[in-house]
């Protein structure tokens, strides 16, 4: 009995020593094929086919697998950490020299092309344009090219034909953020999206800016066509880029006065002036206020877009709303308010005025009623094209007499007050010269320009 079971422990001995020198010829060999692989790829140089990297990688993935089925030595261990360390190093190598190879046969394509690199694969993230037989942008594409394999997914493709193109603004993190602008004309307007390179997933139209740059290594810096800057996080949710452009949308409205601009009118009944015609003549940030068709203030506009307020001349003030485009004939509560009739910023961009750029210089200050008529004699039209000219014997418009004689009766500074008669109407007519801004506004509010 006590030989048997001697025989069985030296049988379970032997076989267990059999298995370890089984297991550790094993690792030996799997060393030295990944030891050899390394020394392989090393010789041959970072230019290397991707064809041979997909069957290095075949081969290295097997080694690894081999090792993995026995017990090594710390030894063993810290040797195998130097060769994977050294294939990694190896590849990545080889995978840029071909990454580069292929953004230079792009061309033009390649100008804003990304690369991704890492020790287990490379893309290229590049635009491609198609031209159209007519030589305009037919399409563009948002292409990711596999340096190893060789092949192309098409990630986003916008049918053009010179409108829609879509620009690389550049990769933070596992995020490639684009543009899409116009490729004929500026587009101030740009809808920004990026693409997931973890699964190349398009998140499209996000928000909306004039420019986007990569502020820092998770921070976008925006700027909107407003020209307000914004600095914001590279990581944020879908719902939230599109609730923070729905929010910045909300305050450039709010900040926008250019729909003040214009000639804006009041017609109505007071019970203490009776009947009441307005006239707010609003040019840059100039204001000209008229009351029954005689100057009742004039100057610079301030505007108080927390008060939602604009004042200007003496003590003159009107309530706006921002969000409405509304401005009230006084204080909000009345209630009353003025109706736009026209914009005298676009209407006179229609014609060649000393205000766009003639001979006349401005800011000059008058010292004798005979200087204010030198002045007044040069062409003035108004947006409706009409021309006058001021001499002694009266106003002529279009080369016809409108009133009879004409007289400075007031000047101080850049600014003058004319009267004149008119043949076809009782009574006496003013004209306001306001040299600083080269115009001539007559007592219905028209503005003329000086020529």
């Amino acid at each position: 009995m006590k030989t048997l079971r001697f025989f069985v422990a030296f049988v379970i001995v032997c076989c267990t020593i059999t298995t370890l020198t089984s297991c550790q010829s094993k690792a030996d060999k799997a060393v030295k094929q990944l030891g050899d692989l390394v020394t392989r790829l090393d010789q041959a140089g970072a230019d290397y086919q991707s064809e041979t990297w997909q069957q290095a990688t075949k081969e290295y993935s097997e080694i690894l697998s081999d090792m993995q089925k026995c017990k090594m030595s710390e030894e063993k261990r810290l040797e195998i950490q130097q060769l994977n360390a050294k294939y990694g190093n190896l590849k990545v190598a080889a995978l840029t020299v071909s990454a580069d190879k292929f953004v230079a046969s792009l061309g033009d394509d390649g100008r804003d092309a990304v690369k991704v690199i890492t020790s287990n694969d490379a893309r290229v993230f590049y635009t491609k344009e198609t031209m159209s037989s007519y030589g305009m942008t037919e399409k563009v594409e948002l292409i990711c090219h596999d340096v190893l394999s060789g092949s192309n997914t098409n990630l986003k493709e916008s049918m053009t034909y010179g409108l829609n193109c879509v620009h690389i603004i550049g990769l933070i993190g596992d995020r490639l953020f684009y543009n899409e602008f116009e490729s004929e004309g500026e587009t101030m307007d740009r809808p920004i999206g990026y693409v997931n390179i973890k699964d190349n997933s398009d998140h499209g139209n996000l928000f909306t800016a004039m420019d986007i740059d990569i502020a820092a290594s998770d921070q976008l810096k925006v700027t909107r066509p407003s020209g307000s800057e914004y600095t914001v996080s590279s990581t944020l949710s879908d719902s939230e880029y599109r609730a923070l452009n729905e929010k910045w949308t909300a305050e450039e409205a709010k900040r926008n006065t250019d729909w003040l601009q214009g000639t804006w009118e009041y017609s109505g009944y007071d019970p203490i002036a009776g009947r009441m015609v307005l006239k707010l003549v609003i040019d840059g940030d100039y204001v000209t206020w008229y009351g029954n068709g005689r100057l009742m203030d004039s100057g610079r506009m301030d505007i108080d877009i927390d008060e939602q307020r604009i004042t200007f001349g003496r003590d003159s003030y009107m309530d706006i709303d921002t969000e409405r485009q509304l401005i009230y004939t006084g204080s909000r509560s009345e209630g009353t308010r003025f109706q736009k009739s026209s914009s005298i910023v676009e209407s006179s961009s229609s014609y060649s005025g000393g205000r766009l750029g003639g001979n006349a210089s401005y800011g000059r200050n008058f010292n004798t009623s005979t200087e204010v008529m030198a002045y007044v004699g040069n062409k003035f039209r108004n947006s409706a094209g009409n021309v006058i000219r001021v001499k002694s014997y009266g106003i002529v418009c279009n080369g016809t007499q409108i009133t009879n004689g004409v007289r400075v009766v007031s000047f101080n500074g850049s600014r003058a007050t004319l009267t004149a008669t008119s043949p076809y109407a009782h009574g006496t007519q003013h004209f306001y010269v306001d040299a600083s801004r080269g115009t001539i506004t007559d007592g219905t509010g028209d503005v003329f320009y000086i020529q």
